[in-house]
């Protein structure tokens, strides 16, 4: 979402693995916000690159847990 709490739609989302300095893996967020790695595993790190047109880049460190709800709510800032 943005700033002022509207989905965004088209931000690309990369799981990145940073040993290796390469992407495992690429997602878009869907007309709903909505973005998936299937692959990914529980008890897993995963290092996520989020971009977007009009938005600064972020990136977050995920680990996904068992017996929780796989669930972000990221909050993109506006390009400066």
């Amino acid at each position: 979402m943005d700033s002022s709490g509207a989905i965004v739609s088209g931000v690309v989302i990369e799981d990145f693995d940073p040993t290796y300095k390469h992407v495992l893996a690429t997602s878009k967020t869907d007309a709903n916000g909505h973005f998936s790695f299937p692959e990914a595993k529980i008890g897993t790190t995963h290092y996520l690159h989020f971009k977007s047109n009009g938005f600064n880049p972020m990136q977050i460190t995920v680990r996904l847990k068992r017996f929780t709800k796989p669930s972000l709510r990221i909050r993109l800032v506006i390009a400066t």
